[in-house]
């Protein structure tokens, strides 16, 4: 699935929530982003009904999820 599939499944579902199957909802949109080097949607999940503190909350831990995925990558590589 690309970006925008992976946004939407992850808006369809409860994005207001912390239930594990929406966070790994957001966690494979959050992977996709960062490996396509993409800044999560922000604008969109607005847009869509999700909370400012859900949004900061993503917001964080979309940072962790880019660091841990380039990480990775380089691991690969070294």
């Amino acid at each position: 699935m690309n970006e925008k599939e992976l946004l939407n499944q992850f808006l369809n579902g409860f994005p207001n929530e912390t239930h594990p199957k929406d966070s790994e909802r957001f966690l494979a949109y959050a992977v996709e982003c960062a490996k396509h080097n993409h800044y999560i949607d922000i604008e969109e999940m607005s847009k869509r009904g999700v909370s400012n503190e859900r949004i900061e909350e993503l917001q964080i831990a979309f940072d962790w999820i880019k660091s841990t995925v380039d990480y990775l990558s380089k691991a690969r590589i070294s």
